[in-house]
């Protein structure tokens, strides 16, 4: 698990630095393999969160963990364009840094997944 949302950490900080790149060309390609890296992490971390409590929790218990947890992923996939679209609207600077639509996601999902990093480690 630590290793996946690390993952997501580097896929992450692609995406927001993305933004900040000012060749185009660069700037599109950190952008598609920041995004490329956040699908395989949260396709390889669903995975290992089913594998683990597939070992980890008493059978009797299986089926109730295994639909918490498809329901936090479902409202994640739903929630998150909700999110995003809110996030497109932030146009700013923060360290000289901009901080706009093209990145403010990436930055969002990088501090959420520090804070999932924090809590399982």
């Amino acid at each position: 698990i630590i290793l996946s949302i690390f993952l997501g950490i580097w896929g992450s900080t692609m995406y927001a630095v993305a933004g900040w790149i000012e060749d185009e060309i660069s700037s599109r390609y950190c952008l598609l393999f920041g995004r490329i890296i956040q699908g395989v992490w949260t396709g390889g971390q669903q995975a290992v969160e089913q594998a683990y409590l597939s070992a980890a929790v008493h059978p009797s218990k299986r089926v109730e963990y295994t639909a918490t947890l498809s329901t936090c992923a479902v409202l994640g996939f739903v929630t998150g364009p909700s999110i995003g679209a809110a996030l497109s609207q932030i146009d700013t600077t923060i360290y000289n840094l901009p901080v706009n639509a093209n990145n403010s996601p990436g930055i969002f999902i990088f501090i959420a997944t520090v804070i999932m990093l924090i809590q399982t480690a």
